[in-house]
């Protein structure tokens, strides 16, 4: 990624006040840096942030993007409290952000960005589209989805192809 439009999270603000600064999170921070560097060094590494809300949860994924600078990439997903009935609700979003969705855009063309986006990602960027799509709700009568599979098998499918564009993104 050359450039990448800066991104807020629901509860950021689009101001130019400087945050707080961190008091008593020393520990929390140093373990997220270090998991970090491990991850850079090719020990996988998965982080869960957990809290009450209010606790500070964003201000410390600040504090960590502050310390690691420019110098890497990262991709922060946020959950709702009102899409908590949406499965994949953060990657569905990033998906249509990173796609170029467009107000209006029609079933088809959403499915053909997302094509175009899984071009440097799947071995099927086709495929890839339509089960994204399919996970995304977006239909298209004139290309049906062409499986009867289980829930869980799609599930699992959906699974394994994102984890196969995350290796190659």
């Amino acid at each position: 990624v050359l450039d990448a439009p800066e991104r807020f999270g629901r509860f950021m603000s689009h101001t130019t006040v400087a945050p707080k600064p961190m008091i008593g999170c020393e520990e929390e921070l140093g373990a997220l840096v270090n998991s970090w560097r491990g991850a850079s060094e090719g020990r996988g590494e998965a982080i869960l942030l957990v809290g009450e809300a209010g606790i500070g949860k964003l201000r410390i994924v600040a504090a960590l993007n502050e310390e690691l600078g420019t110098a890497t990439s990262r991709i922060t997903l946020q959950c709702s409290p009102i899409r908590q009935g949406t499965a994949f609700w953060p990657i569905a979003t990033l998906l249509a952000e990173e796609a170029g969705f467009a107000p209006g855009d029609p079933p088809a063309a959403k499915l053909r960005k997302l094509e175009t986006l899984f071009t440097d990602l799947s071995d099927d960027p086709q495929f890839a589209a339509a089960l994204a799509g399919r996970a995304m709700g977006i239909s298209d009568p004139a290309h049906p989805w062409p499986h009867q599979w289980t829930p869980q098998r799609e599930r699992a499918q959906l699974m394994e192809m994102l984890q196969t564009a995350c290796l190659l993104y």
